[in-house]
């Protein structure tokens, strides 16, 4: 019996031991088990405590797959019985699929959801279902959530389970109008960028893959690029400074006053430097802006996302507006962003919408009301109503869905050589380049406010352009959780896949541990033990551990302290 010696709070020794599933001869013993299991489960969902739950889940399926074999081969009096016992297991691994889904075991829950599938072939599992394509959608692998959708689809038509008809239609339908929306971008994408010419000027391409985000869509060298070199060059959509940055930065390309002189708006006391404060469009849209921007109302809460999230819609409303008057073109720009005579990407409205990432349900309803409500009247106030009617008869829901396009959009605007955070930005084409936590581009914000791609590293002509989104240093589970909730995204790179099984060291040994070192025991709430462990190999021997076959222990839970690149950290099970 494996076994760890652990210290507790009070300073007794308390010892962890594997409790071995015991093995049942009659179906009906089975089927208590796999009851007291789930309901030992569904106590540990109510505390939300999701690892306990899942550890008690999947004890419930070793506990089904231990006894398969035995059930199997039953007389066909105990069919009955084999068969309710097959699908309480289902059930099970129904309720696995969303404890899982909670942590973020995106693969995991796929596994899960074709148990449900291989034990109980003829019923539909609700959450199975949704969690399955899910997990799909984020693996970019919609195409398949379509065909599994309409699988079940079927099955729920054959056995007329009419409860379930509805709720699988929504879903089905929910897909297939992203698949449709994947095709009519990409046809937007390609003539874009055989429209644009710019586009020429940058060496990159655009591919399309049969599996993938997006339609599968991929930039790639369109030659073989040399370290350093300029990939993309993307104008903003539209940016706004942070509110602690409006007295020492320009509001339009951002530069730092302080190496250069300054202009303040008498109105807002908004900043601008000479150059922007000359150019006749930048003070065109700051005339239209001044006070309908300088007036947001503030939240109770003092959010400073909320103030400059709220100033980004209303700027890409405006865009709208001047889309629809046919006013939003690159010839409008400011003529500081020509002044250079450098190539930029002009994104316009449509390219907001159709290039941009799919919009996230992030907020609360109640908060989204409320944030759409104080966007529309502060439009109202300073421009009519007609301008709130004219978009939404033009782009039904245009507000909301504008704030559900933030989260994965913005882009953190830095002052290059302070390394602070100034403000955000969009910039649609810019979601045209895919993450990677070892990304072989780098991206900047230049003098004029566009957002600048250039290569780390030589790049070979086929290879894909990535960049990371989020900060690379962050552990793997964290980078995982931000790309799910932000952008929709489950990270396969190379940097995340190679850390799965080297992420953890053991303190004493330092040898690494990944997911293929973890095992379920089954937990103990009384000492906080979720069931989660690690399990050494034979090689490494430890006073606190005593071993036998060939595997030794380490436990993941409360008070742990596990390494990670050389830092040592606490791992908590819950």
């Amino acid at each position: 019996m494996k076994r760890l010696n652990e210290s507790s709070n009070n300073g007794t020794t308390l010892t962890l031991r594997e409790t071995v599933q015991p093995f049942y001869s009659s179906p009906n013993d089975v089927l208590e088990r796999l009851r007291k299991l789930k309901t030992l489960g569904e106590d540990a969902v109510g505390r939300n405590e999701p690892k306990f739950a899942i550890s008690y889940y999947a004890m419930a399926l070793q506990c089904y797959d231990q006894h398969e074999s035995m059930l199997n081969k039953l007389p066909a009096s105990f069919k009955l019985d084999v068969v309710l016992t097959r699908h309480h297991a289902a059930i099970i691994a129904n309720m696995l699929t969303e404890e899982l889904s909670k942590q973020d075991r995106t693969l995991e829950v796929l596994a899960a959801a074709d148990w449900t599938s291989i034990l109980d072939p003829d019923m539909i599992l609700m959450l199975a279902s949704y969690n399955r394509a899910h997990s799909l959608e984020l693996l970019g692998d919609e195409k398949q959530v379509i065909e599994k959708l309409k699988y079940g689809m079927n099955i729920l038509v054959k056995n007329n389970q009419k409860d379930k008809i509805h709720a699988q239609t929504v879903l089905l339908r929910r897909y297939e109008v992203f698949n449709e929306g994947n095709c009519t971008n990409k046809e937007h994408i390609k003539s874009k960028m055989a429209n644009d010419k710019t586009f020429e000027q940058f060496p990159i391409k655009m591919v399309w893959e049969t599996k993938g985000h997006y339609g599968g869509r991929k930039m790639v060298a369109s030659k073989d690029i040399p370290k350093g070199t300029v990939l993309l060059r993307v104008a903003p959509f539209a940016a706004t400074l942070y509110d602690n940055m409006v007295n020492s930065h320009c509001s339009t390309c951002f530069q730092d006053l302080q190496y250069c002189k300054s202009h303040t708006c008498p109105q807002c006391k908004l900043k601008f430097c000479e150059m922007c404060h000359t150019d006749k469009v930048i003070k065109d849209e700051h005339g239209d802006t001044c006070k309908l921007l300088s007036t947001i109302p503030t939240t109770t809460k003092a959010d400073p996302t909320w103030t400059v999230y709220t100033r980004l819609v209303i700027l890409c409303l405006r865009q709208a507006m001047l889309s629809m008057n046919g006013m939003a073109t690159k010839q409008n720009t400011p003529s500081t962003w020509h002044k250079d005579g450098l190539p930029f990407i002009h994104d316009t409205w449509t390219d907001m919408i159709k290039i941009s990432f799919r919009e996230r349900d992030i907020f609360k309803v109640d908060d989204e009301k409320n944030w759409v409500k104080t966007i529309q009247d502060q439009i109202t106030r300073f421009k009519g109503a007609d301008i709130i009617k004219s978009l939404d008869k033009a782009h039904p829901g245009v507000t909301l869905a504008l704030l559900r396009k933030l989260a994965p959009n913005v882009k953190i605007l830095k002052d290059e050589i302070l390394q602070s955070q100034i403000g955000v930005g969009l910039f649609p084409s810019a979601a045209l380049i895919k993450h990677s936590c070892v990304g072989n581009s780098n991206s900047y914000m230049d003098n004029y406010g566009m957002l600048v791609y250039r290569s780390n590293q030589d790049i070979k002509a086929g290879d894909e352009i990535t960049n990371s989104y989020i900060d690379p240093l962050l552990p793997l589970v964290d980078r995982r959780a931000i790309l799910i909730k932000d952008y929709n995204i489950y990270c396969q790179c190379k940097r995340c896949t190679a850390m799965e099984s080297t992420e953890y060291q053991c303190p004493k040994c330092s040898q690494p541990l990944g997911k293929d070192n973890l095992r379920t025991w089954e937990p103990n709430p009384s000492i906080d033990f979720d069931g989660q462990v690690y399990l050494l190999d034979s090689s490494q021997y430890h006073d606190s551990v005593q071993p036998t076959d060939e595997q030794q222990l380490v436990q993941v839970s409360y008070h742990v302290r596990l390494q990670s690149y050389g830092e040592e950290r606490v791992h908590q099970g819950t």
